[in-house]
């Protein structure tokens, strides 16, 4: 018995069929660029970015025969050997491997195996995946000489025990950052450590805008916008 499925679709759900005329030049629009625009240019460092202007999509319709799976899992404690032997009893996998070692067919297949690792090790020898094959060329990307100069210095107003900072914010809207002083080797506390931590203006570094005495040292602190 033949089993099959007829699937009938119109002529009309495939769409109409596109008519194609000759016509002229037409200009659908002329921008100029703008001069004030290029004034407020200014270059990024060089950067690789990927852009598509078109989204990238595909569609495709099949009717294809549903495919039954089933999940089955096996617990592989050690395996390779036959039903007959017990792989938990040393002397019959000895004597198994013995029985294997001297057939004609083992013998051949290790010595082919042999010949291919060979020859992948000696390529691995022969190249050198570390060596430098161009060296002294080296490639500027940066557009002009990269320099660090101290600005600001911040300095902790507690001056009795030295004190790291262990955590800095800065204001996403404002020129100010917090900046939490800390110890964090706790068990080498001092008895009168301060605690405060503070919020400092960036225009003005001899002293902060706000402190913060909590009960405790602050490890860190952030601002909240809310």
């Amino acid at each position: 018995m033949e089993i099959y499925h007829q699937y009938v679709k119109l002529r009309k759900q495939f769409g109409r069929w596109p008519k194609f005329t000759n016509e002229g030049a037409e200009m659908i629009a002329d921008v100029r660029p703008n001069e004030e625009h290029a004034k407020e240019y200014i270059p990024r460092n060089p950067v690789i970015t990927v852009t598509q202007c078109v989204p990238e999509m595909s569609e495709h319709e099949a009717n294809t025969v549903a495919v039954i799976l089933a999940s089955k899992a096996m617990s592989h404690v050690e395996g390779g050997w036959p039903k007959d032997i017990d792989y938990s009893e040393a002397e019959h996998t000895i004597r198994y491997r013995k029985k294997v070692e001297k057939d004609e067919d083992y013998v051949r297949t290790v010595g082919m195996l042999g010949l291919e690792v060979e020859e992948l090790v000696k390529q691995n020898n022969a190249v050198d995946i570390y060596q430098e094959y161009f060296t002294g060329v080296t490639t500027d990307h940066s557009a002009e000489v990269p320099s660090v100069k101290t600005v600001t210095v911040f300095k902790d107003p507690c001056q009795q025990y030295p004190r790291s900072a262990s955590y800095v914010n800065w204001h996403p809207d404002a020129p100010k950052v917090v900046v939490s002083y800390s110890i964090l080797q706790f068990q080498q506390q001092p008895i009168d450590m301060p605690l405060s931590s503070y919020v400092w203006d960036v225009s003005n570094p001899n002293s902060p805008e706000f402190e913060m005495t909590p009960t405790s040292q602050i490890c860190c602190a952030n601002f909240n916008l809310k």
